[in-house]
């Protein structure tokens, strides 16, 4: 791990698209800026730990020998898929998804 020390107004650049700015300290707190690409994610990291633990649940779903002699299209329903999808963030509330894969294209 890096450790660097930063003042208020100074900032840091991760792969030469991401910086983040110290924009204020308060006593043990301290607020981030964060200027990046809206390809790059970014997550709190307890935010980030839901969504990892919700892919996980979502691979057990879909583990080997899990639908017997159904096709996993047979086996998970439009609301199954919804509420991982709703739950990893990937679907906003309210929106179905378009089939099972839907949501890539």
């Amino acid at each position: 791990m890096l450790a660097l020390s930063r003042k208020k107004n100074e900032a840091l650049v991760i792969n030469n698209n991401v910086e983040i700015t110290v924009l204020e300290i308060k006593g043990e707190q301290v607020k981030l800026g964060i200027s990046a690409p809206r390809e790059v994610p970014v997550y709190r990291k307890e935010v980030h730990e839901q969504i990892q633990d919700a892919n996980m649940e979502a691979v057990n779903v879909f583990s080997v020998g899990s639908f017997g002699s159904q096709t996993m299209e047979q086996a998970v329903t439009r609301a199954d898929a919804a509420q991982m999808l709703e739950a990893a963030g990937v679907l906003l509330k309210g929106e179905e998804p378009k089939g099972l894969f839907g949501w890539l294209g």
